[in-house]
């Protein structure tokens, strides 16, 4: 891993516990309100909701603020355009994000874009390879990963047997959401690659 990737971690990180911190304060002032009202969900008039709602996202809006910020300087410092003109540095640059794989608030979306726009652009046979490790490195992934579906695409069209050979073997992993995510890869590729069968 590079630094770059390093630094991208950190950054996931962040904005990941901002997003955390938004949700257990929304959460426990929330709950906080309708103890205080001493009204369950099931006895709680619909305004009494909305009200609870209100003083929830008051206090967690601080942690929103920063979540948001920090999203907002990542996604300015990512060079968008430039990749999707084919810049080659643009893409490496783009690639040391996305190869950092802490799931984070909105960033799912941003790697799924990404992928979607490299499908158009020009990359050298590094770059693939790099497409190809960090997609086995996400179907071996403990977590949902939104952005896989949009990674398969890109890497079927230069997907080869050593790749293929490496997904079959984690079809008998011991983990069930390994060997799920690998058969949705292996047979994404299928589909379109006859030659690999």
């Amino acid at each position: 891993m590079n630094k770059r990737t390093r630094l991208y971690e950190s950054w996931l990180r962040r904005i990941d516990e901002a997003h955390k911190r938004h949700q257990t304060v929304w959460r426990e002032t929330k709950t906080a309100k309708l103890a205080e009202w001493k009204l369950g969900l099931e006895t709680m008039p619909s305004e009494k909701h909305w009200e609870a709602n209100g003083f929830a996202y008051e206090a967690a809006r601080p942690h929103a603020q920063t979540r948001d910020a920090l999203t907002a300087q990542l996604f300015e410092a990512l060079p968008f355009q430039e990749m999707a003109k084919g810049n080659s540095e643009a893409i490496d640059h783009i690639l040391d994000f996305v190869e950092a794989d802490i799931p984070a608030f909105r960033c799912g979306y941003a790697k799924e874009w990404c992928y979607r726009r490299l499908k158009r652009v020009f990359l050298t046979e590094t770059q693939q390879q790099r497409l190809l490790l960090l997609t086995l490195r996400l179907c071996q992934s403990s977590g949902y990963r939104r952005e896989i579906r949009d990674l398969t695409t890109l890497v079927t069209s230069f997907a080869h047997a050593d790749f293929m050979r490496q997904l079959l073997e984690l079809l008998h992993a011991e983990n069930q959401h390994v060997r799920s995510t690998a058969y949705r890869v292996v047979s994404s590729v299928l589909l379109q690659r006859h030659d690999l069968k």
